[in-house]
């Protein structure tokens, strides 16, 4: 999606949470109580749900609400509903 790298919105708050996930991650390192390795497993999961939505709503106003293409929009619809369909 190289239309991100010229969405400096989003570059940045991608890269924002890119560090706070790698700062929890580090944490993840240390001897950590079980309660204390829940909390932070959970942590980076909320931080890379945030970084998802982020591209999902990016990827729908730019590939669903700008574009004029018909089957590039359905080739947009598709991606986005593998997403919620995946069950791996």
């Amino acid at each position: 999606m190289a239309h991100i790298e010229h969405s400096d919105h989003l570059r940045d708050d991608l890269l924002a949470h890119r560090n706070r996930i790698e700062a929890l991650l580090d944490r993840l390192e240390r001897g950590l109580s079980c309660v204390e390795l829940l909390n932070g497993v959970h942590d980076c999961h909320r931080e890379l749900g945030q970084i998802r939505s982020g591209l999902l709503v990016e990827h729908l106003h730019h590939h669903l609400a700008k574009e004029n293409d018909r089957s590039r929009r359905d080739q947009a619809a598709h991606e986005i509903a593998a997403l919620f369909l995946d069950n791996s």
